[in-house]
């Protein structure tokens, strides 16, 4: 995992946010921890990271609701939703909400690290595919640019043709 990886983990239980804090930072990742969904969405608003760890059932804001507005909100940000009380109907809503995975709490530290990875590999292959869609418009709007004439499109005919 990428050193410097910043994970967000949202959980009422105490020792929850210890384990996966310590998870995390052991492969080099930078963990900070909330206990609500109140101190996170101030936090939000100040700076983001990498991914997003959150329960399901804590007091106040839920994980689903809160899930729904960092989706709305940011939408690149990949949230992993965890529960202690998994069914097949909150899975179904995560998924539906835009969760990136939905993992029971009981799971093994190498699947949460995997997830998180994988995670990490979507959102920067997604940064990736924006940036070199950009590259492209700007390529194609300059090709436009220059090449108005009809001998300048015989040109780039022969350019593709030899590409």
């Amino acid at each position: 995992m990428t050193k410097g990886t910043e994970v967000w983990v949202i959980d009422d239980d105490r020792s929850i946010r210890w384990v996966l804090e310590r998870a995390l930072e052991k492969v080099g990742m930078l963990v900070r921890t909330f206990n609500d969904a109140s101190g996170l969405e101030q936090a939000l608003e100040a700076h983001r990271p990498q991914v997003l760890v959150s329960d399901i059932r804590m007091p106040g804001i839920n994980g689903l609701e809160l899930l729904e507005r960092v989706r709305s909100r940011f939408p690149q940000l990949p949230v992993i939703i965890m529960t202690a009380y998994a069914s097949e109907q909150s899975a179904i809503d995560a998924v539906n909400l835009g969760a990136f995975s939905y993992l029971q709490k009981h799971c093994k530290n190498d699947e949460i690290k995997i997830v998180v990875r994988n995670a990490l590999q979507l959102r920067r292959a997604e940064s990736e595919n924006k940036q070199l869609k950009r590259e492209l418009k700007k390529k194609k709007s300059k090709q436009q640019m220059i090449g108005q004439s009809p001998r300048m499109r015989s040109v780039f005919k022969m350019i593709d043709k030899i590409a």
